[in-house]
C-alpha cells in the first residue's frame, strides 16, 4: 500500500493549469481505486482552483466530487493571498510559512566580504 500526497501549484490562468489540475484529479481516483493512501493537497496558485472546482457546471467537477474525500485541505494563507478566495468550500489546511515576514533574515553572500560594497565584485572574480 502507497502514500501519496499530490500537491496542485497550477493557477487557474491557463489551459495548461486545467490540465494540471486534472491530471492530478485523475491520478488521485487511481490511487484511490488502488485503495493506497493519497492525499490532495492545494497550495499557492492552486488554490484558486477549489471554489472553481466546487461550481456545478465546471467541466471537472464530477471528477473533483469523486475524490473530494481525499482531499487534505487548502492553504488559508495562499487561497487569500494569491488568489483572493475566501470561504472556500474546503477546510483550511494549517498556514504556510509564508505569512512569515521574511524581513531581516537575508543572507551574507560566501563571495562577499565584510563591509564590501554589494556593487562592487570581489577581485577574485572580477573578469580578466
Amino acid at each position: 500500500m502507497a502514500k501519496v500526497a499530490i500537491v496542485v501549484l497550477a493557477g487557474t490562468e491557463t489551459h495548461e493549469g486545467l490540465g494540471r489540475v486534472v491530471n492530478a484529479l485523475e491520478a488521485v481516483k487511481e490511487f484511490k481505486e488502488a485503495q493506497d493512501e493519497v492525499k490532495l493537497i492545494f497550495d499557492g496558485a492552486g488554490s484558486a482552483w477549489v471554489p472553481e472546482l466546487a461550481k456545478q457546471d465546471h467541466k471537472a467537477n464530477r471528477l473533483f466530487a469523486a475524490v473530494r474525500d481525499r482531499v487534505s485541505g487548502v492553504c488559508a494563507y495562499c487561497g487569500v493571498r494569491m488568489s483572493g478566495v475566501r470561504g472556500a468550500p474546503l477546510r483550511p489546511i494549517a498556514q504556510c510559512p509564508r505569512r512569515v515576514s521574511r524581513r531581516g533574515t537575508r543572507r551574507r553572500s560566501p563571495t562577499r566580504k565584510q563591509g564590501a560594497s554589494p556593487g562592487r565584485r570581489p577581485e577574485s572574480l572580477a573578469p580578466t
